[in-house]
């Protein structure tokens, strides 16, 4: 592609991008220090973009990708305000290097913009004590296609009293390790002749994957925020949207003090794996009005903390008005899926939860570890007491562990609320290989690729990698071409079983684990059939994973073999252990 087009093209790229609005991007070309022909971000015209490089050098303009900046701090320093940007080469690494900038204003229809340009893998900024993204007492901000590993904080959004600032969007952005992923925090005090009514609104976070970091989304305590005005909302219209949250050391999402917004199309697995002080859950709703949570799976919420309660997939933590939770898969959470409970230490008259609504849900097999008298899928230990209306639980489906009810009332507590069209339905039996006895394993052993050893232990099979054993990235096959006259294929139903799980722990420096299935015994594994997802490195303890392949055209028929492969681990060695493997529903 050419840097100059002739006028239809032009008009072409005109009519196709409308930024802030439709949010669409075009490209447009460049070339590198080696004369390479680049893909950048295209901006709004008079944007002025400054390129970074670990190969250029400071001394240059960083005006093209042919003159870059080496330094992100040099960057940095050259933005002014609406309409710059800065972009990062794509396959570059910057160690201990952050962004900064503060009182550095863009608007939706020329946001500050922090990016991607070149080919291959996504820029990474790492290994910072604070934030590797800091912005301070700023609006119009579009951060995209970065890589941010094991930082103290990922992006840092921090907003001062009475600032009333407008539009962030983080999209595209993967976060492994670290701290909080997005922090947003400041200080509020509402005075009712000159503030504003909030200090931040219309967030936007998309597409952005999170793997074995401490927490995805945190909305902080605003300091100067008055307890006992709990009409007071500093966080307005919060969007999160398809977002893959895998392995939080903590809650996961906290979106607090937040009016309007929602979190939509999200998957929360393997959350909480730390211990918990007072208690854990995967999303927490604390004085949150008019807020959905909607067509989200979230499973595998730990309950680490010695005699809690907690564990839940959601949990109402006082003064959540009139939200929303539907069409959600909520499953295999240590305590219940959701609790309403209510906050008595918040120096001011106790707030109750009021008119919420739980609609058209699926709970499968919630309160795994149930040893309280809160046996169930959903804990009401709040009264719910509001004359305006009832909170209304209706519409969902339930599939309950041995022992486990759908609902639980707190002794004593006599809430305004309503359940209607409950159903409980049985289970649907999953393909699973847990390891322990009670399966055969893994049904066939195929062809291996830097596997040095496996060995079959009570509960688990662990594999031995070593990169030098072979040529390629390490990987395990759940059956393979050497079985073909025994026809002992997997024999999977795709169309009933789109979900695949994996219980792993991955001792090795491996962050991509690539899923191939193919339909034959006989069929070569191909990149069509297989999918990525990112996995915890070096890690001491067990995580959950899930591939969801329902949007997959080629997971489709019957599946009869699949291969996991380390696809980043060119070099290295490792232990790996597989406790439990399953295809389900």
């Amino acid at each position: 592609m050419k840097t100059k087009c002739n006028t239809f093209l032009i008009l072409c790229t005109l009519i196709l991008f409308q930024w802030g609005c439709a949010e669409e991007k075009t490209f447009e070309a460049n070339k590198n220090l080696n004369g390479e022909e680049q893909v950048v971000t295209s901006l709004p015209e008079g944007t002025t973009a400054y390129y970074v490089s670990t190969s250029g050098s400071d001394s240059n303009d960083g005006l093209s990708a042919s003159t870059p900046f080496k330094t992100l701090s040099k960057a940095a320093g050259m933005i002014t305000g609406e309409g710059d940007a800065i972009l990062l080469n794509r396959g570059d690494q910057w160690s201990g290097e952050s962004i900064r900038l503060s009182g550095k204003q863009g608007t939706p229809e020329n946001p500050v913009t922090i990016a991607a340009y070149g080919s291959g893998p996504k820029p990474v900024i790492k290994d910072n004590s604070d934030a590797a993204i800091f912005i301070a007492n700023s609006s119009g901000y579009v951060i995209e296609d970065l890589q941010i590993d094991d930082n103290g904080n990922g992006i840092t959004l921090i907003y001062p009293f009475r600032n009333g600032r407008e539009y962030v969007r983080i999209r595209n952005c993967d976060f492994n390790g670290g701290g909080t992923c997005v922090k947003i925090t400041g200080d509020y005090q509402r005075d009712v002749t000159t503030a504003f009514e909030y200090n931040i609104k219309d967030i936007l976070i998309e597409g952005c994957t999170s793997t074995g970091s401490e927490v995805f989304l945190n909305c902080m305590y605003f300091n100067t925020l008055k307890q006992i005005d709990f009409e007071t909302y500093p966080i307005w219209d919060l969007k999160i949207a398809n977002c893959e949250i895998t392995s939080t050391v903590k809650t996961a999402m906290l979106p607090r003090w937040t009016k309007g917004g929602y979190i939509d199309n999200c998957t929360l697995l393997d959350i909480y794996t730390g211990e918990a002080e007072n208690g854990s859950c995967a999303i927490l709703l604390r004085r949150t009005r008019d807020f959905e949570v909607k067509n989200t799976e979230v499973g595998y919420v730990h309950r680490n903390a010695p005699n809690g309660p907690d564990g839940e997939a959601i949990d109402f933590e006082g003064h959540v008005v009139e939200c929303t939770v539907s069409n959600c898969y909520m499953h295999h959470c240590d305590g219940p899926a959701m609790m309403f409970f209510y906050t008595l230490n918040q120096n001011g008259p106790v707030k109750y939860n009021k008119r919420n609504y739980v609609l058209n849900n699926t709970f499968h097999h919630n309160n795994q570890s149930a040893h309280h008298p809160e046996d169930c899928e959903i804990w009401i230990s709040d009264p719910l007491r509001d004359p305006n209306g009832p909170t209304i639980i209706s519409g969902n489906t339930y599939t309950r562990v041995p022992g486990v009810s759908f609902y639980l009332l707190r002794p004593n507590v006599t809430p305004n609320i309503t359940f209607s069209n409950n159903m409980e339905v049985t289970d649907a039996g999953p393909y699973e290989w847990k390891f322990d006895g009670s399966t055969s394993g893994i049904p066939a052993e195929g062809s291996h690729n830097d596997v040095v050893s496996i060995t079959r232990y009570d509960t688990y099979v662990q594999l031995e990698l070593d990169t030098t054993k072979d040529d390629g990235p390490p990987a395990f096959a759940l059956d393979d071409t050497h079985h073909k006259g025994l026809n002992t294929g997997l024999n999977i139903d795709a169309a009933s079983n789109p979900k695949i799980y994996m219980k792993i722990r991955n001792n090795t420096s491996g962050r991509k684990l690539k899923v191939y299935w193919a339909h034959q015994l006989e069929d070569e594994y191909s990149n069509s059939n297989s999918k990525d997802m990112n996995i915890v490195s070096n890690g001491s303890e067990y995580s959950t994973y899930v591939l969801d392949l329902s949007k997959e055209n080629s997971w489709t028929g019957t599946i009869d073999k699949m291969k996991l492969v380390w696809a980043d681990m060119s070099k290295g060695s490792g232990t790996v252990d597989i406790d439990n493997i399953k295809i389900a529903p």
